[in-house]
């Protein structure tokens, strides 16, 4: 099926970029909305495992309703072709954000890094309270946006471990980007929202150091690295980032049963750490500066790097 001009109801206006399974194009509905198309690559159109994982992802989805998430507002099949048409974010994905402040030597402050990690707290509370009980287990740059007015919104569902799944992980089997794994996830444990709360704290300590956590020149070594983190305080890195070493030390232990017990939790203790409005304006601030006031994600499309990502694991 030919998709480079229309897509059924959707007119493809171009395209965003493309991963290890599909590609996202941005497009308009009938209605002549914006809107992410993604649709599955076509050398996996006939994959049974893979149109199922991608099924599970837009059925997760469209059960969440939070302003922190990326919501899927339609998925089917045409003509043999998987594809949701998901909410068009027009601003730039937190990965790309920090490779931006890295390149200028520029660490955003704590009083952002506390205004995302408590935006999505209050999301991920959402998605682990949802009926089916979602855990999202790849809370990572790439998957959260920040949108040109600086609201966080969490994308990616397709590794989300859920009740009344068409697809089981196997046990033991490692489900992620290597760089961002809680212990239990490297050493094949159970996986829990508390999972998620780790991920949180990742996010927290790269945003406000400028680096993350987790760092090795192998697969190997980031999984060891993983199954015991280096204990590491933001403030040691950078200064003016001890506000948040407490926080950072708590949703970071090893240990589930020692992190705070839900997402909640996490975002209560930051957002006496924060002023919205005012983080979320110098956040949309300094990635206007970093980008040169490109805000739209068809437009970053040009300089979209997928291999510059954190190492994945492929998904069988």
């Amino acid at each position: 099926m030919d998709i480079s001009s229309q897509f059924g109801p959707y007119r493809i206006v171009g395209r965003i970029g493309v991963g290890g399974m599909a590609e996202v194009y941005e497009a308009r509905d009938a209605d002549g909305d914006r809107v992410a198309l993604k649709v599955l690559l076509p050398g996996l159109r006939d994959n049974a495992e893979i149109v199922d994982m991608f099924i599970d992802e837009a059925s997760i989805t469209t059960e969440l309703d939070h302003p922190n998430i990326v919501s899927v507002r339609d998925f089917g099949s045409l003509d043999g072709v998987h594809f949701m048409a998901m909410e068009f974010v027009d601003g730039w994905d937190l990965g790309r954000l920090l490779d931006r402040c890295r390149a200028a030597a520029r660490p955003l402050s704590a009083h952002v890094a506390a205004y995302v990690g408590s935006e999505l707290s209050h999301a991920l509370e959402h998605v682990h309270l949802s009926e089916r009980q979602i855990v999202h287990r790849d809370v990572t740059p790439h998957n959260v946006f920040v949108r040109s007015d600086g609201a966080i919104k969490l994308a990616d569902f397709g590794i989300a471990r859920a009740a009344a799944r068409r697809t089981r992980t196997t046990e033991g089997q490692l489900k992620g980007k290597l760089a961002y794994l809680a212990p239990e996830q490297a050493t094949g444990e159970a996986i829990t929202a508390r999972t998620d709360i780790y991920a949180v704290g990742l996010l927290l300590f790269e945003i406000a150091t400028g680096r993350p956590l987790l760092s090795a020149e192998s697969d190997v070594e980031l999984i060891q690295q993983a199954i015991d983190p280096p204990r590491i305080s933001p403030s040691s890195i950078y200064a003016a980032a001890a506000p948040l070493d407490a926080v950072v030390a708590r949703a970071l232990q090893p240990h589930p049963v020692m992190r705070y017990a839900s997402a909640m939790a996490l975002a209560s203790a930051l957002d006496g750490l924060h002023e919205r409005a005012s983080a979320a304006a110098e956040l949309a601030g300094v990635a206007r500066e970093l980008f040169g006031g490109r805000s739209a994600r068809s437009r970053q499309a040009a300089d979209h790097a997928p291999a510059a990502r954190a190492r994945t694991l492929a998904m069988s």
